[in-house]
């Protein structure tokens, strides 16, 4: 039995798939016109969506054996944390010397590419994660590039997920880019990098508090009592001073987080230590009040340092 009018081939499968191809197996333009087309010479029969997964898989019928998906397209499908939500254009490389791809929705790239540059990530050919963390040094601002190198090395025990690099890593990628663009910021930032930070916002409060002048804190290290039995995780502390700061993300809003939040701040403060909430809205907005408020606590304990604002470059949201 043939297909009824309007279905389409087996062979096309159920995602997105090259107009040229659907065209080859006997599928009129006409059909092809009621598909949705996210991108030139591909449709697909169901709508793409806005996510990069989504979106690089639909773009995929029209990669070339030799190229690769690069930049923020790359670092997103890494599950890097960016500024920004933009997913569009897709960034799409192809090793020099071959011409850069173009077209609507995509920025290509024309790159130097070494054994090893480039990996297979959901299925898709991806630039690698240190690869990946060199380019973006092309574009993010010194904080961002900070926080991705920290995602890149830590071990997150909440999250299942192991590191993608080590410092040594940044550093060798580092050396291999010399002289390329970005090389002076890759530099610059592996100065800052600390291993230990669960978010981009842990390291966003971090590296404002320190640039401020603050003393340096733990990252996500256990505190305990004067028994050594367990107390709490804190996102950053200073148990010399026993103070200790949370970032309030969204998802302390959660029921079982916020309950957890609260058993784990009442156990510190049973024990003693000051604790420093921090949300978006100080991190971002109003910087000088967190760093006023951590200076006052810890002067409170003893802490004989001033503090005053002080940003080595723009931290966005």
């Amino acid at each position: 039995m043939g297909r009824r009018r309007g279905e389409l081939p087996p062979e096309l499968g159920t995602g997105a798939f090259s107009a040229a191809e659907a065209v080859a197996l006997g599928i009129s333009r006409a059909r092809l016109r009621d598909l949705d087309a996210p991108f030139r010479g591909v449709r697909a029969v169901e709508p793409v969506g806005d996510d990069v997964l989504g979106l690089a898989r639909a773009f995929a019928p029209r990669l070339a054996p030799n190229q690769f998906f690069s930049h923020r397209t790359a670092a997103l499908l890494w599950g890097m944390p960016l500024p920004g939500f933009e997913v569009k254009p897709l960034h799409v490389a192809v090793p020099a010397p071959g011409r850069a791809p173009t077209g609507r929705g995509v920025a290509g790239h024309q790159l130097a590419v070494g054994a090893g540059d480039v990996l297979e990530l959901s299925g898709l050919p991806v630039s690698a994660a240190t690869v990946t963390w060199a380019q973006l040094a092309e574009t993010l601002t010194l904080p961002d590039l900070v926080a991705v190198a920290e995602y890149l090395i830590t071990v997150n025990p909440f999250e299942r997920r192991l590191p993608l690099a080590t410092i040594d890593d940044l550093r060798e990628i580092t050396a291999r880019r010399l002289g390329t663009r970005g090389h002076r910021a890759r530099v610059n930032a592996l100065t800052h990098v600390r291993e230990g930070a669960f978010s981009r916002p842990e390291t966003l409060v971090r590296l404002l508090l320190e640039w401020s002048g603050l003393p340096t804190a733990q990252i996500n290290t256990d505190c305990v009592d004067s028994a050594g039995r367990f107390l709490a995780m804190p996102d950053l502390s200073w148990p010399e001073y026993k103070v200790a700061l949370e970032y309030e993300g969204d998802h302390h809003r959660a029921t079982k987080q916020f309950r957890a939040d609260i058993s784990r701040i009442e156990r510190l403060v049973d024990h003693d230590w000051l604790i420093v909430k921090a949300s978006a809205g100080e991190l971002f907005d109003r910087p000088g009040e967190l760093v006023t408020r951590v200076a006052r606590r810890l002067r409170s304990r003893g802490w004989p340092g001033n503090a005053e604002l002080r940003l080595l470059a723009p931290i966005e949201r």
